[in-house]
């Protein structure tokens, strides 16, 4: 009775002891998880303010590109700097009857080239044509 009785005993405190390891290790795995996602959330927080700056950079480089193309703009920088541009005169002007293609430059024949002998001939086309 006495052994049963000491055996029960030696249970009681090995499972008290196993309860309290496998409480301490949810304890300390909820903390961990927590802290993950503590540093997720903060990873999260930069990204997106790193976001946020890019948006406003590009918004600016936009409206930067926009104001240096409008018409307006461009003819008032001329002006300032005194250029003295003018548009081409239509001789100066070079039109292709054909862009060469990809085959034509490689030297082969397709259903799309000009000459049989590809990017040389469209190069003597355009030398007799413009001297």
């Amino acid at each position: 009775m006495k052994k049963s009785k000491i055996e029960y005993h030696n249970r009681l405190i090995f499972l008290t002891f196993v309860l309290i390891f496998t409480a301490g290790a949810v304890g300390l795995t909820t903390v961990w998880m927590r802290h993950l996602i503590a540093e997720a959330a903060s990873e999260t927080r930069q990204m997106e303010t790193r976001l946020a700056e890019v948006d406003r950079s590009l918004a600016r480089i936009n409206s930067e590109i926009a104001t240096g193309l409008n018409p307006s703009f461009l003819q008032y920088q001329m002006e300032r700097f005194d250029l003295d541009l003018r548009r081409p005169e239509e001789e100066q002007i070079v039109r292709l009857r054909t862009p060469p293609t990809p085959d034509s430059l490689a030297g082969g024949d397709s259903p799309g080239s000009r000459s049989s002998s590809g990017a040389r001939g469209y190069r003597q086309d355009f030398a007799r044509n413009h001297p």
